[in-house]
């Protein structure tokens, strides 16, 4: 997906390759949102780690990955995104 916005000449991709927020630290997902002022967000982060540690810690996971989608969905109606793409993990 990264790839191909930046094909088609997206103008500003933020947030990407371990250059976003603590997921899990709602200030700084607030912070982030109020500096970047993005109009669309692909909300596709989170932790994993494969099947191994979806048995060995599968509420931690969770409970992180909830919080990330929680914070995400709530700056992004906090600060008037325009479109939101909320991509679960299967896991």
């Amino acid at each position: 997906m990264l790839r191909r916005l930046r094909r088609e000449g997206s103008a500003r991709v933020v947030g990407v390759d371990g250059e976003g927020p603590d997921l899990t630290d709602a200030s700084a997902v607030a912070s982030f949102f109020r500096d970047a002022r993005p109009d669309y967000v692909v909300h596709a982060g989170g932790r994993s780690g494969g099947i191994a540690a979806n048995i060995r810690y599968p509420a931690e996971l969770m409970y992180d990955n909830l919080l990330g989608a929680a914070h995400v969905i709530h700056a992004a109606h906090a600060h008037g995104v325009r479109k939101l793409l909320y991509l679960a993990s299967s896991c």
